[in-house]
């Protein structure tokens, strides 16, 4: 659901009368930390270093803190870092990472209730469901730097 997280950051900007510029996305594979953090450092390297990153992932947003650190840029007053999931390591992450919680579980036990009802009443017995994710504010973000 990357794109959908994409698109829905890309939605909140353009209400807000601003976008997102192409040169400030990085597309990494969802699960290769090493990969993350070297498109991290990428990023923080650039000459219009970011005030905020977005992980669509906590993986991909801790890999952000890593280069951060190594960079000895202080989050959250130098740069903001927001992920999504709220796995149990973002809590300690250092900082702690802001996040969101899509409520993994809850969306779980929705799916397989879907499931049983589909296979036992048929798929029109099953309607759409969506289940909001909750902001988890922690230790990673902060205003804008001026």
């Amino acid at each position: 659901f990357a794109h959908l997280r994409r698109r829905g950051l890309e939605k909140a900007l353009a209400e807000a009368g601003l976008h997102l510029p192409h040169a400030a996305v990085c597309s990494v594979p969802m699960i290769d930390a090493g990969a993350a953090e070297a498109a991290a450092h990428q990023l923080l390297a650039s000459d219009e270093r970011p005030t905020a990153v977005f992980g669509v992932t906590d993986t991909q947003a801790i890999a952000v803190l890593k280069a951060a650190a190594a960079r000895s840029l202080p989050v959250p007053s130098e740069l903001s870092v927001i992920g999504f999931d709220d796995l149990p390591i973002a809590a300690y992450a250092q900082p702690a990472l802001t996040t969101f919680d899509q409520h993994a579980r809850e969306s779980a036990a929705t799916i397989a209730g879907m499931v049983t009802d589909m296979l036992d009443k048929g798929p029109a017995s099953v309607a759409s469901r969506l289940i909001q994710p909750e902001f988890a504010a922690r230790a990673s973000h902060g205003a804008a730097p001026r």
